[in-house]
């Protein structure tokens, strides 16, 4: 943590050999795996298969949520999802896209819609905004469906070089749209989860725009809240 703090292995360097590393700093490779695997979980670095660790970022601030894809995360859950890619197409941003992704708007983008499943139940519907000069494959026909397998997120990694850094999400609830209803198999105006999200990658820009519509009835937020940071009590404040 003190040589990525410091600058020595920055945002997106691969560390060296698991082995190099417990030579180098004198412990045992069980030990040096343990270490990996823990800063694996809390998200500061990402192992990546046959290609090795990569630093992605720092520590998380106290209550920040770990950034996982959908897919990822549903994973995590043990829930298998299945994939359905209903649109992939090359479109001008729109007002709200362009702002979100810091572009002019009319500039192309490629633009994704897909259907999130689980145990043939759809769950979700998933639209997300890319500029067509982060990941111009997409944009070819028949390109976008490697996403029914796997996770935009790895891919932007393995074939793009694109790590996601951090992102911020807004969550809200409203009534389903009619074509929401449709695709959801709910009726109109039942509730839905909206969280739009924009993801950084590496290079300190904004990767991507996302917007998931969620059943209502298929999540449940929970969140856990502290008074004060661990390890502060109230005194440690005082003066600040």
């Amino acid at each position: 943590m003190e040589r990525i703090r410091a600058g020595v292995y920055p945002v997106g360097e691969r560390l060296p050999s698991e082995a190099e590393l417990a030579r180098e700093l004198g412990i045992s490779p069980s030990t040096l795996r343990q270490t990996i695997n823990a800063l694996a979980a809390e998200g500061v670095v990402v192992r990546r298969p046959s290609q090795g660790t990569f630093v992605v970022g720092l520590w998380a601030e106290p209550g920040a949520v770990p950034l996982r894809s959908f897919t990822e995360a549903m994973r995590e859950r043990g829930v298998s999802v299945e994939t359905r890619v209903v649109e992939a197409a090359v479109r001008p941003a729109g007002a709200q896209v362009a702002w979100q992704l810091d572009m002019g708007a009319g500039q192309q983008v490629v633009y994704l819609k897909r259907l999130r499943l689980a145990r043939e139940q759809p769950l979700a519907i998933e639209e997300t905004f890319i500029p067509i000069d982060l990941a111009p494959e997409l944009a070819e026909p028949g390109r976008a469906l490697v996403l029914t397998e796997h996770s935009l997120y790895q891919l932007l990694e393995q074939r793009y070089g694109l790590t996601p850094i951090s992102a911020e999400e807004t969550i809200w609830a409203e009534g389903a749209r009619p074509e929401w209803a449709e695709m959801l198999g709910l009726a109109a105006g039942e509730p839905v989860l909206i969280a739009e999200r924009v993801t950084e990658v590496s290079g300190h820009q904004r990767g991507f725009f996302s917007r998931l519509i969620m059943r209502g009835d298929a999540y449940l937020l929970k969140l856990r809240m502290t008074r004060y940071p661990q390890g502060r009590g109230k005194a440690g404040w005082e003066g600040q």
